[in-house]
């Protein structure tokens, strides 16, 4: 039955399909908008025409594979709207996270999966109607695939290559061998759909192939359209072996080495075949069998029978599916549901966590492990027992309501917090080393070797099993087993290409003479065996699956409350194992992401996010070498100075700012940049660190009068005007407080500066004058409610507190944030930033700011802008700039949609939880920025602190605010939809906000009466 989601439907990858207006053409959707970036694919070579899926999906368009036509003139793979799909089938994972609805905050976990099917022999086309086959009757019509998992003498691998042979026949019964390194061999495939378009094969040579009588004669032409693979067989494997079990004791460990990697023809009966039948879930188009011939007459099916009664068929191909799943909700509701009436869950809040899972408890000072009991989605709490040290076998613990926003549920990588269902597991002999609730990754890949030798040992393991396998009868066989004229290797010839392979259209034709076509004698990438070669009955090589020794490896099945997991080995037993035994098989992929914007937890770097020494960064240094050489573009030194190299190089500086294409630039992007170019010239001082610059506290509180400035100070780009303006009604006793000091330049660089221990690097001939500039520039202009230090003993480093902005959650709240402008590269490259989070560990408070103090932007160069505008660039881009860009683009009023990522699901419902989530908790995180700034004084910053805090009483309005927003919200209000308030970004709370602020309100009130009384 198709699905019953509301209207619009929505459809993810890996979903099944039909057209509503041929219902015959079934497809699976292989894109889709949700998980597209906005960049189109580049333009096709020129004459080739452009793949037909290369293209920019709009909101509600898919990309569709055929997998079944109701006519050859179907194109194979289509873009459509999914108005014009109806969902047949969606098949998830056990560990996948689902949701009901987008509206709800409510998420469960899958935890067993079983697929119903309507299946086809795949060469007599008999249909089984009679009742729907379960995957738990069903196996892959291959042994062994790409992937799977085996184990020898104590160590687990996974396949990494196969080198396979298939038996042919012909329409009169004869067979041939076809080998393939590809995985295009499968069972009812016909030889023309594995040859290139246009191939020739050549006649078969002996007669006894196409005469059942054996008379001589001129072989008959061939029609390989109707010549099909009846039988597949692995003859040589190539295996990557990861993990050594942890049964085996240390000090043992060293005596037993990897296995060897390739294993052929008979050698390959020693190894246990351990792959999990869910790995191998039947899908449509996929081909399977039954797991006996009792389940194969309890279906009704009629195997074939081949090659003279010599191979029996019984492989069937999955024309229809319907998958049910039975969920682990976060409330604890245990509920079978089917799969098209839930929605993948893509982009999972950090916060999310179900019954069983490990946990660290924020909230309490020695951050203890904890185990969840079952969580409300819709308030944001959980209840959970706090694992005590040193318990007993049966402990008693109590259970307590705690906020989601104090709880981390994953961890930091690459160490994981507890295991999740699904997880390939290692079981120890004695505990895993790690401090609970945290679970090593164990297993990496062996690198020793190449590809291309893996490939070269494949085919020459292959090709002698080929040509001495027992199978083969050589009474029929000419002295040499293989053709060699006809004896070819693939390598990596597409299945998805939108033209069908063919036969020859001339079968007669002589692949010596005839250049039209294509001989298989001189294609590079197959190998094959002909010459009437009789069959006899084919070699079993099939892996052992005597599996119920082993006790050491297996698949999460569940988690319990009591913080033991079940993990159901290869033998089918389920193990009560304790998780402190546990190692995660590191098989090279990753578990499902977590955390802000999907991206990688701190540590590990977002895809498009860059680090110093990445590409932009060595283009930069290119232009400052271009500078100091005297070479390069329009970079071009003026000699009339004394032709001094340094003179040049200074002058060019000193037209930072200029734009020479203003028809080209964005004018409010470039604002900043284009009002800098009347800035006056400055004469140069020697090269060095110490800025002789009389910029002073006094100063800068009217500086258009105390200090000469440039004529024209850069204005705030009116795209950022509004985020970047004062936070509060205090806005004009800011402008006119002498203690509120926006730039100065203090003594000493205090030790608490994030780039104090950096190294001082030897300054370029530009650099001084550009940070004097850069000085004047923020004396001027910066805004109310950023301030700046900089420092005469280390012109390098610069300080920077902004003040968040009003109608954002970041409201009144301090952010902190350290600079250094390395002398040998700056301004050709930007600055390097350190934010000061004050999270405690309870995640960012931004998706570009991160915990370990990344700022990711495009003009500091952490992001690959997909506009070269937006990076830094040495001649427009500013400091102010920078910090204005901060202030106005990064703490903006919904910082979800601050991922790149997110930006183009605003308005979707899917978007609508996720982003209030978020804003929720930026608002709950910044109000302990608050507090930290008070109990802790920031160095550069303590008088400005105390000054905005205290003397002109925000931290009253800022506590008193907290107490509003929580009064409206009230306990267990169900949080609706509504206005968000001009004053802090968010409207309501839910009691997970609640519980933490009422906290740290508790803390500020006290501050605010000491303070006040003294």
């Amino acid at each position: 039955m198709p699905s019953s989601l509301s209207s619009p439907l929505q459809l993810f990858q890996g979903d099944i399909v039909r057209l509503v207006s041929s219902p015959s053409d079934v497809a699976m959707v292989v894109r889709a908008w949700a998980d597209d970036d906005a960049h189109s694919p580049p333009p096709p070579p020129p004459g080739q025409e452009p793949h037909p899926l290369d293209r920019a999906l709009k909101r509600g368009e898919v990309g569709i594979s055929i997998l079944f036509r109701s006519t050859p003139a179907t194109p194979s793979l289509q873009i459509l709207n999914e108005n014009t799909l109806e969902l047949v089938d969606r098949l998830l994972q056990p560990g996948d996270i689902v949701k009901r609805s987008h509206e709800s905050p409510s998420s469960g976990v899958v935890m067993s999966v079983e697929v119903e099917c309507r299946l086809e022999h795949v060469i007599s086309g008999q249909k089984l109607e009679g009742s729907w086959a379960k995957s738990g009757d069903l196996e892959g019509a291959l042994k062994v695939e790409v992937g799977d998992r085996v184990i020898s003498q104590d160590w687990i691998g996974v396949i990494e290559e196969i080198f396979e042979e298939g038996t042919v026949e012909t329409p009169t019964g004869e067979t041939w061998k076809l080998a393939d390194m590809g995985a295009m061999l499968d069972t009812g495939r016909r030889v023309d759909e594995l040859f290139p378009f246009g191939t020739t094969v050549p006649p078969l040579r002996s007669a006894s192939l196409f005469s059942s009588s054996g008379a001589a004669g001129p072989p008959p032409p061939r029609d390989i359209t109707k010549e099909k693979v009846v039988f597949v067989q692995a003859t040589v494997i190539c295996i990557s072996w990861i993990a050594i079990s942890q049964m085996v004791p240390i000090n043992l460990q060293d005596q037993r080495p990897r296995p060897k990697r390739f294993w052929s023809g008979a050698e390959m009966k020693e190894l246990l075949h351990v792959t999990s039948p869910l790995d191998h879930l039947p899908q449509v188009g996929t081909k399977v069998c039954f797991r006996s011939p009792e389940l194969e007459q309890h279906y009704g099916l009629v195997p074939t029978v081949h090659a003279h009664g010599k191979i029996t068929v019984g492989a069937m191909i999955v024309r229809e599916t319907r998958t049910s799943v039975v969920v682990l909700w976060q409330d604890g509701e245990v509920k079978k549901e089917r799969t098209t009436e839930l929605l993948p869950y893509i982009n999972i809040d950090e916060y999310d966590c179900w019954p069983g899972d490990h946990v660290v408890f924020k909230g309490d000072e020695k951050s203890p492990e904890a185990i969840v009991q079952k969580v409300n989605s819709e308030e944001r709490t959980a209840e959970i027992q706090i694992v005590g040290e040193n318990e007993g076998p049966s402990p008693t613990r109590e259970t307590t309501l705690v906020s989601v926003l104090e709880l981390d549920p994953h961890g930091s990588p690459p160490d994981t917090f507890g295991v999740a269902r699904g997880d390939l597991v290692l079981i120890g002999l004695s505990p895993n080393g790690c401090v609970p609730p945290r679970v090593p990754r164990i297993g990496e890949y062996d690198a020793t070797t190449t590809i291309g030798e893996i490939r070269e040992n494949l085919t020459r393991l292959g090709l002698s099993q080929s040509a001495t396998g027992p199978s083969k009868s050589s009474a029929a066989a000419p002295s040499s087993l293989m053709s060699s004229a006809a004896s070819y290797i693939r390598s990596g010839l597409g299945i998805g290409s939108n033209s069908t392979p063919t036969a020859n259209p001339d079968p007669h034709s002589n692949p010596s003479t005839d250049s039209s076509n294509a001989s298989l004698s001189s294609h590079p990438s197959w190998k094959m065996e002909l010459g009437g070669v009789a069959i006899g009955t084919e070699q079993d090589w099939s892996m052992s699956k005597d599996l119920d020794a082993i006790d050491w490896y297996g698949e999460v099945k569940d988690l319990r409350l009591d913080g033991k997991v079940e993990v159901t080995l290869p033998g089918g037993s389920v193990a009560i194992v304790e998780h402190e035994r546990l190692s995660i098989l590191n098989e090279g992929g990753e578990r499902g992401m977590y955390g802000d914007g999907g991206d990688g937890e701190d540590g590990e770097e977002d895809e498009g996010s860059m680090e110093e020494g990445d590409g932009d960064w060595e283009e930069m240094d290119g232009l400052e070498d271009e500078h100091e050489s005297g070479k390069g573009g329009d970079f071009m030194f003026d000699e009339e100075e004394g032709g001094e190299e340094e003179a040049g190089v200074l002058r060019e500086v000193d037209e930072w700012g200029r734009d020479d294409d203003d028809d080209e630039d964005d004018e409010e992007e470039n604002a900043v940049a284009k009002s800098l170019e009347d800035l006056t010239e400055t004469t140069t001082n020697a090269p060095g660190l110490v800025a002789p610059i009389p910029v002073s506290a006094s100063s800068t509180n009217d500086p258009s009068t105390s200090v000469p400035l440039p004529t024209a100070t850069p204005p705030i780009p009116s795209i950022l005007q509004s985020n970047a303006s004062s936070s509060s009604a205090s806005k004009s006793k800011l402008a006119d407080s002498p203690e509120w000091t926006r730039f100065e330049m203090l003594e000493e660089v205090p030790e608490d500066h994030h780039f104090f221990n950096t190294p001082v690097g030897k300054p370029n001939a530009a650099f001084s004058t550009r940070m004097q500039k850069e000085f004047k520039v923020l004396a001027s202009s910066l805004p109310e409610t950023i301030l700046v230090r900089t420092y005469e003993d280390r012109m390098d480093l610069l300080r920077c507190l902004i003040i968040g902005p009003a109608g954002t959650p970041y409201v009144d709240s301090p952010l902190l944030i350290d600079f250094h402008c390395d002398a040998s590269k700056f301004p050709f490259s930007p600055p390097t930033a350190h934010f000061h989070s004050w999270t405690r560990g309870m995640g960012r408070c931004n998706p570009n700011l991160y915990e370990d103090g990344k700022v990711c932007l495009s003009i500091l160069g952490t992001w690959a802008a997909g506009d070269a505008s937006e990076g830094w660039n040495p001649l427009k881009s500013s400091l102010l700039q920078t910090f204005v860009s901060i202030q106005g683009l990064v703490l903006v009023r919904e910082p979800w949609f601050c991922e790149p990522a997110f930006e183009k699901l605003r308005g979707t419902k899917e978007a609508t939880v996720n982003s209030r989530q978020y804003s929720e908790k930026a608002f709950v995180l910044t109000r302990g920025f608050v507090l930290h700034a008070l109990q802790y004084p920031i160095a550069s910053f303590a008088d400005e602190i105390n000054h905005y805090y205290i003397t002109l009483g925000k931290l009253e309005e800022v506590i008193d605010g907290v107490k509003k927003l929580i009064e409206v919200s009230g306990a267990g209000a169900v949080r609706e939809e509504e206005a968000w308030g001009d004053g802090d970004g968010v409207g309501r709370l839910t009691m997970g906000a609640i519980l933490p602020l009422k906290r740290t309100i508790e803390a500020l009130e006290k501050i605010w009466e000491e303070r006040k009384a003294s």
